[in-house]
This record gives structure tokens, C-alpha cells and sequence, in this order.
């Protein structure tokens, strides 16, 4: 009986986006995988292909280079 309570308590914060950890935290993931980014300080853009442990992976070049960045240096473009 308690494990089908844990699951259902984990199925809804899946259906929230987010996670039981996350729950209390302020902060809400601004960018998730797919998204088209521009890097700040470079001015060049790319698609977002993995996020972990608050950096992103960015496919560049059509997928010629791959780099991490942090939220802070990365903006949405479309």
C-alpha cells in the first residue's frame, strides 16, 4: 500500500514538471532540451540537447561542436 501512495505522490509531481526535491526551490528551470539559445557573450546560437545539474549542452553548428553553459550565459532566441 505504500509503495502505490509513493507512486502516486511521484506521478503527480511528473505531471507538475517537476520533482519532490525541486518542490520547495524558488528557482524554475528557464531553458529544457530543444530550446533554440543564443550564448550571451559569443552571439552564437544553438539548440539546447542536455540539461544537468543546472548546465546546458548546446548543439552548435549544426551539431558540429557541443558546449556547456549555465543559464545565466544562455537567452532564448525563437
Amino acid at each position: 500500500m505504500l509503495i502505490v501512495i509513493i507512486l502516486a505522490v511521484l506521478l503527480i509531481f511528473h505531471a507538475m514538471g517537476t520533482s519532490p526535491g525541486a518542490a520547495g526551490d524558488k528557482k524554475a528551470t528557464r531553458f529544457k532540451v530543444g530550446d533554440h539559445v543564443r550564448v550571451k557573450w559569443r552571439g552564437q546560437e544553438g539548440v539546447i540537447i542536455d540539461a544537468s545539474n543546472g548546465f546546458y549542452m548546446v548543439s552548435m553548428s549544426g551539431g558540429r561542436t557541443v558546449e556547456s553553459y549555465t543559464a545565466s550565459d544562455l537567452e532564448k532566441t525563437w
